[in-house]
C-alpha cells in the first residue's frame, strides 16, 4: 500500500535485524492469558522464513506485544487473518522499502522538508517525542508518494529520538502528533481526503500502539469534515487519544500547556502567518529545525 518507490528489493531475506525500530525494553506486566497470546504470536512470527529467531529475541517481543495491544489481544482480530500476519507484513514492508535505512538516506527528503510542513522537535511532558504537522503548508507538487514517504523518515526519526526511559508505563514507547491546520503557508492546501486516508492506514498498520495523543489545532470547517470521515477508520481506544483543541488562541494554548512545556510549544511554530525560514538541510543532518514566529 503506497510507497511503491521506496528502493524496493524484490528478494526478502530472513531477518536478523535488532529491531531498532522498536524499544528495546521488555514488554509491560502481562496477564497469564495475554502472556500466553503473546508466546503463540512469537511462535507463528518464528515459523516464518521471514525472521529470525535472532530477530525476535533483540527487541522482536515488544513489537509483537504492540501488534497484540493494537488488535485488542485478539489473536485473529480480522477474519482469516492472525496478528502474526500483520505482523509479518509489516515486516515484510520494511525490507521491501529500506525502512531500517530510511534515517540514512534524509539528505534525499530535502524537497519535502524545506517548507516545514513535517518535522520532529521536542517532547511532550511525558517524553514522548513530538510530530509537528502544519497541514496548510502541504505542497501538492510533491505529489503523495513523496509525502508518504517523508511521513515515514518522520516517524523513525522520532522512534529513534527516545530515550530508554520513554519506554516507561507512562509514555510506553509512543509519539505525540500535533496538526496546526491554519491553511496558510507554502501552497496554502490542506492534504487530500485520499492521502489523508492513506497515511493513517499506514500508521494503524505500521506503528501500532505507538500513539501516545493527537491533537489537532486551529481547525476550520474543511477539517471537521476530515476528521470525521477518517474518524470512521480508527477504533474507539485510538478515537479516545484524539483532541479537537478549539476556542480562542488562549484558550487552545491553554489547553496543549496540559501536555507540551511552553518551550516545545514555541518550537512547534503553530498558527504562523506564513512559512519563516526552515533549515530543512540542518534539520535533516540531526539539527534544530530552525525558524521563528512572525
Amino acid at each position: 500500500m503506497g510507497m511503491k518507490e521506496m528502493e524496493a528489493s524484490a528478494v526478502q531475506q530472513p531477518s536478523t535485524s535488532t529491531w531498532s525500530w522498536e524499544c528495546e525494553s521488555p514488554p509491560p506486566s502481562l496477564t497469564p492469558e495475554q502472556a500466553s497470546m503473546l508466546e503463540t504470536t512469537i511462535a507463528e512470527v518464528q515459523a516464518s522464513p521471514l525472521c529470525s529467531d535472532a530477530a525476535v529475541a533483540n527487541g522482536g517481543r515488544t513489537a509483537v506485544w504492540r501488534y497484540l495491544e493494537g488488535a485488542q489481544w485478539r489473536l485473529e482480530p480480522v477474519r482469516g487473518k492472525r496478528v502474526s500476519d500483520f505482523f509479518l507484513d509489516t515486516l515484510a514492508w520494511r525490507q521491501d522499502g529500506g525502512v531500517d535505512t530510511v534515517l540514512d538516506r534524509a539528505h534525499t527528503f530535502v524537497d519535502e522538508a524545506s517548507s516545514g510542513k513535517l518535522f520532529v522537535r521536542g517532547t511532550s511532558l511525558l517524553g514522548r517525542p513530538l510530530i509537528w504537522v502544519h497541514a496548510g503548508w502541504e505542497d501538492s507538487a510533491s505529489g503523495p508518494e513523496a509525502s508518504l514517504r517523508f511521513l515515514v523518515y518522520t516517524v523513525e526519526r522520532a522512534i529513534a529520538s527516545m530515550e530508554p526511559e520513554t519506554s516507561t508505563p507512562a509514555s510506553k514507547g509512543q509519539f505525540c502528533v500535533v496538526i496546526d491546520c491554519t491553511a496558510t503557508g507554502g501552497d496554502g492546501q490542506l492534504p487530500s481526503l485520499a492521502f489523508v486516508r492513506e497515511a493513517v492506514s499506514m500508521l494503524m498498520l505500521r506503528y501500532p500502539s505507538r500513539l501516545g495523543n493527537l491533537f489537532i489545532v486551529n481547525a476550520g470547517n474543511m477539517v471537521y469534515y476530515l476528521w470525521r470521515a477518517i474518524s470512521l477508520l480508527l477504533s474507539p481506544v485510538t478515537r479516545e487519544k484524539v483532541v479537537v483543541v478549539s476556542g480562542t488562541e488562549q484558550q487552545q494554548r491553554e489547553v496543549l500547556l496540559q501536555h507540551i512545556s511552553e518551550d516545545a510549544l514555541e518550537g512547534g511554530r503553530l498558527g504562523l502567518k506564513g512559512a519563516p525560514p526552515f533549515h530543512a538541510e540542518s534539520y535533516l543532518k540531526g539539527g534544530d529545525a530552525g525558524g521563528s514566529k512572525s
